[in-house]
């Protein structure tokens, strides 16, 4: 009995140690007394200890609302459904209010042609944010532990990641405007948890697949960080990532503001011809006198931002945008499978990589055809006006009166007769890149206005320049009206 009691007074101190470590977390990342908290629950042994801690600092007065939500992948059959129903049993032991969703998994993946856990993490985001909406939360609180912020950082530094990766998983982020996800557990290991859990006789379930070394972050947790805790048995190797995380993101912070500034400096404002395509045009000049890190880190923000993936370069892709850059005349490379970088010597832009239209279109007065310019219409009007810009070109009627239109898009050794230059014609090459469309990749987008009979003869480049035929005289003359849409 006496050999007992210090061994209990130790466990009720690391109980109270990892409360304390909650309730100073959640008041550092803004919860208060009056604040309502939506907590993710799985049915594994972290989410319900933190469950059962904030619910224990709610009864406190650390915050004023508390509910449960469990998203049912529906990927473990009969053992999702346990995991539900324990989660469901939980919420009516603690007493709080619970939501309970049930997702196809593997059907959005294979809609969606991604991943399974990308499938699960987008889904389980999709119905905490709309649970939020619906239900007014401040705050959603997920049970990331120490062991998951060293995995997720050892797994970044592999891939070679910028600053970025190294933060680790952010204490903290706005899935709202009104509401913000906080990590209030990032400061305590698994196996305090479990010991926790042990002592407040708090149920759990253990997923099968986190035991599965078919997953490189099950390889990790298993193969990599015991091999660490047994060579460094004198330090806590899950904390020695944790502070780096902390100190990686002062310096961050700093870089961040600069980055910004580079950004507002660097950034051009050229409208772009296609009205439905992300792109970001940085000037080359002011990328060129900027530190290498910093252009790095902005190129891959914005490229991030666009593929709503992160990107990072490892550091053979680091030289190789460096050499880009360098290049003195047109070039362009992937950053990543859904991005492009190209320059074209004053500009870099930075887009969404997709395939050039193949098949082209007939254009048939009264219809509009949607195109990667926008959408391109034709009308037969009985009088007409200057145009007041490129968007809009008229022909007489009565030339083309009897044939087919087609939109095709442009290929390499289209010519063109512009309008004012009889017997004359132009590269349409050079045309676009006049009109600021120096990409040879971008102008496979560009759609052109020929006949149906014969498809050399280019009428208009809508938006662009319109052929010297067709020529109209008197403003009362019938003419065919061809618009650009955006």
């Amino acid at each position: 009995m006496g050999s007992s009691k210090p061994l209990l007074i130790q466990m009720r101190a690391k109980e109270e140690g990892i409360t304390s470590i909650v309730a100073h977390a959640i008041s550092r990342l803004g919860v208060k007394s009056t604040s309502s908290v939506l907590v993710a629950t799985s049915g594994g042994v972290d989410s319900m200890s933190l469950a059962f801690i904030l619910n224990d600092l709610r009864k406190k007065g650390h915050l004023k609302k508390l509910a449960l939500i469990h998203i049912n992948h529906g990927l473990r059959g009969k053992e999702s459904d346990k995991d539900e129903l324990l989660v469901k049993q939980f919420a009516g032991k603690l007493r709080v209010p619970i939501q309970i969703f049930s997702v196809d998994t593997n059907a959005y993946s294979v809609l969606k042609n991604i991943g399974t856990e990308e499938a699960a993490r987008t889904l389980r985001y999709d119905k905490i944010a709309a649970a939020v909406t619906s239900k007014k939360f401040d705050f959603v609180a997920t049970a990331h532990t120490a062991n998951d912020q060293a995995e997720t950082v050892l797994m970044n530094i592999v891939r070679g990641a910028g600053l970025n990766g190294l933060q680790g998983i952010p204490e903290s982020r706005k899935i709202t405007s009104d509401c913000v996800l906080i990590r209030p557990l990032l400061g305590v290991n698994k196996s305090e948890l479990r010991a926790f859990a042990a002592e407040k006789n708090i149920p759990y379930r253990e997923d099968a697949s986190n035991d599965s070394l078919d997953f490189q972050r099950n390889r990790l947790r298993h193969q990599v960080f015991p091999a660490l805790e047994k060579a460094y048995k004198d330090r806590n190797v899950y904390s020695g990532f944790a502070k780096m995380s902390r100190n990686i993101a002062s310096v961050a912070a700093y870089i961040e503001n600069e980055v910004r500034v580079l950004r507002a400096k660097a950034i051009a404002e050229q409208p772009s011809y296609f009205p439905n395509r992300k792109i970001v045009s940085l000037d080359r000049k002011i990328l060129h006198a900027a530190p290498d890190f910093l252009r790095r880190e902005l190129i891959t923000r914005e490229a991030s931002a666009l593929s709503e993936k992160l990107v990072s370069l490892d550091h053979i892709r680091s030289l190789l945008l460096e050499s880009f850059l360098e290049y003195p005349s047109e070039k362009s490379f992937a950053l990543s499978k859904e991005v492009v970088i190209a320059h074209d010597g004053k500009y870099v832009t930075i887009e969404n990589i997709d395939t050039p239209p193949v098949n082209g279109h007939d254009l048939i007065i009264g219809k509009r055809v949607k195109t990667p310019a926008g959408f391109i219409a034709a009308k037969k009007v009985r009088s007409w006006d200057k145009p007041g810009d490129s968007n809009c070109a008229y022909f007489k009627f009565s030339d083309l009166e009897g044939r087919r239109l087609r939109i095709r898009y442009w290929k390499q050794g289209d010519r063109i007769q512009p309008f004012g230059m009889k017997g004359k014609s132009r590269l349409v090459s050079d045309i676009l890149s006049e009109a600021g469309i120096k990409s040879r990749r971008l102008k496979y987008f560009v759609p052109v206005v020929v006949f149906q009979d014969e498809p050399e003869f280019i009428l208009w480049i809508p938006g662009i320049r319109s052929a010297e035929f067709g020529r109209l005289s008197a403003k009362s003359e019938t003419a065919l009206e061809l618009r650009r849409i955006i």
